[in-house]
């Protein structure tokens, strides 16, 4: 993992901590609320990084990052079968 990596999920673990399970929550269902108002596809990938970032705060507890972890391999499954 490079340096930079390693920093940035230091920080967002930090991040996660501070919010809490709720805080981190409560900016996700703020991100997913935005862009399903404003409904544009550049800012829905926007969001996704958002996203992103929110996921790698959510190692900072093991059980969020199990829940995370629930639905990153949810969405995984369906790719593989959706690529076959």
């Amino acid at each position: 993992m490079a340096i930079k990596s390693i920093e940035n999920s230091k920080t967002l673990k930090g991040y996660g901590k501070k919010l809490g399970r709720q805080g981190i929550a409560e900016m996700v269902i703020g991100i997913c609320m935005d862009v399903h108002l404003v409904g544009d596809y550049k800012e829905a990938i926007v969001a996704l990084g958002k996203l992103r970032a929110l996921s790698e705060a959510c190692k900072y507890d093991q059980y969020w990052d199990e829940k995370m972890l629930d639905g990153f391999n949810k969405m995984l499954e369906r790719a593989e079968i959706e690529i076959e």
